[in-house]
């Protein structure tokens, strides 16, 4: 359900030996919110859930390794391998768009089946055609291919696509009054064989209004120059092709002001307690649960946190806004902090900063420390640590 909390930790993850990674680190997060902020850990936890065939079928449901039977020459179908072929890696790349040959048309007619509640349905170029003296001869008629998913699930999955535009990735291409629903894409192009970190296509699909579609519209910019982000590049033009289109749409411009849908609600939990830690790491590991804290100073970044706001066990949604109250440098009383669930580089950053001599056993994240914290500085600190959990 969109409403399930995933966890995406430090926004990164070790799959089959190779580094998985976010563009931020969102911690604990709903699956809304996953899509709704392009979180690559949370896409890649959540299908490591699936069987690889029900993957594969769902991918082939919505048209990709098939023609799209447009009505235009030289079509490809693009490439999707079957199970069989798959390498370990294989299932969290194609949730986020590696390892799969897909055409533009085909993204575009896959998030067209969401827009019409689960249908995927066979685009063309003609619309009618006439004779000499005008009179209309043939008319095309809109053909389904196939159920991709039912009604239901599209309902359901809609709030969260309109999430992406309103407050994820794609804020850029809002457009006030009109609802949008869409996704960003971002990914390194293959060159012999091998991506290429030096090359990228970024995109932006969507639909609008997203409560009664009339327009998906997706545009790719290969090999951007300013940015490699969909949502940076590609979302602004879908922005401006929109506002510009949407006058041939008298319908649509007549209803640009609807009644909000109800949008699944973000799971609120309890802030973690920061207080009497440093204030850098106060708010990594603010950031790292998936809250927004502002970086302290240079010089309060070793200064313990007095106070926060909300409180420690507070309920707050994911990516709530954390205030510290930071202890001015020179009137900090400084003693030994609680460093269990930090990081043995974080650990260790503060307490050399403080000169203390440090003496690691294992390594990963800090489960153990002596001297217990809230007691005077000592000059030498034993901290046990174990792996960070995959």
């Amino acid at each position: 359900a969109l409403e399930d909390t995933i966890d995406t930790g430090d926004g990164w993850m070790v799959i089959h030996g190779r580094t998985l990674k976010d563009t931020h680190a969102y911690g604990r997060i709903s699956f809304a919110d996953v899509i709704a902020h392009s979180s690559n850990v949370g896409v890649a936890k959540v299908v490591m859930q699936m069987d690889p065939g029900v993957f594969y079928q769902y991918a082939r449901n919505l048209g990709f390794g098939q023609n799209t039977w447009i009505d235009l020459p030289g079509e490809v179908p693009g490439l999707l391998k079957k199970p069989s072929a798959w390498s370990g890696t294989t299932l969290t790349s194609l949730s986020r768009g590696y390892e799969v040959d897909a055409t533009p048309l085909q993204v575009l007619a896959a998030y067209c089946a969401l827009a019409n509640g689960g249908l995927l349905v066979q685009p063309y170029v003609v619309a009618e055609r006439r004779d000499m003296t005008g009179r209309t001869v043939w008319v095309a008629h809109q053909d389904s291919i196939r159920r991709a998913f039912r009604r239901e699930t599209a309902r359901a999955l809609l709030p969260a696509f309109e999430r992406v535009v309103e407050e994820g990735t794609a804020k850029a291409a809002r457009i006030a009054g009109l609802r949008v629903a869409g996704k960003t894409g971002t990914a390194l192009k293959a060159k012999g064989g091998r991506y290429d970190r030096g090359a990228a296509r970024a995109s932006f699909v969507g639909f609008f209004p997203a409560d009664d579609p009339a327009v998906a519209l997706i545009v790719v910019l290969d090999e951007p120059r300013t940015s490699i982000y969909g949502g940076v590049v590609a979302a602004p033009v879908f922005e401006r092709i929109a506002r510009r289109w949407i006058g041939t749409f008298p319908k649509v411009a007549a209803r640009m002001q609807p009644e909000p849908e109800e949008r699944p609600e973000r799971v609120e939990r309890p802030v973690p307690d920061v207080t009497g830690r440093p204030a850098l790491v106060a708010a990594n590991l603010l950031l790292a649960e998936g809250y927004r804290a502002e970086r302290p100073s240079p010089e309060e970044a070793l200064a313990p946190v007095r106070g926060q706001r909300p409180g420690p066990g507070e309920p707050a949604r994911p990516l709530a806004r954390v205030r510290l109250d930071v202890a001015a440098p020179d009137t900090a009383d400084i003693r030994m902090p609680d460093l269990k669930g930090l990081s043995v580089r974080e650990a260790t950053f503060w307490l050399a900063a403080h000169g203390v001599d440090v003496r690691l056993e294992g390594e990963g994240v800090v489960v153990g420390q002596s001297p217990a914290a809230g007691t005077p500085l000592p000059e030498r600190a034993v901290l046990r640590a174990r792996p960070t959990p995959r």
